[in-house]
């Protein structure tokens, strides 16, 4: 299955929050990192999934 423009853009990136977005398995996103594919480290990865969180919980403390 090919990917689309934007989540070729994002992997190619190390979005992973995009991706997580888009549908993708944190757990299989965490094997970018462990493998530092395109210089994604474990840090990065953590903040990046972090801020998906932190979304997340604004937004339900807004409603």
């Amino acid at each position: 299955m090919p990917f689309t423009r934007s989540e070729r853009d994002a992997l190619l990136n190390g979005d992973v929050a995009a991706l997580y977005h888009e549908g993708a398995s944190a757990f299989l996103l965490l094997i970018l990192c462990r493998f530092e594919v395109l210089g994604l480290t474990l840090p990065v990865f953590n903040g990046r999934m972090r801020a998906i969180s932190q979304d997340q919980s604004k937004s339900f403390h807004e409603q």
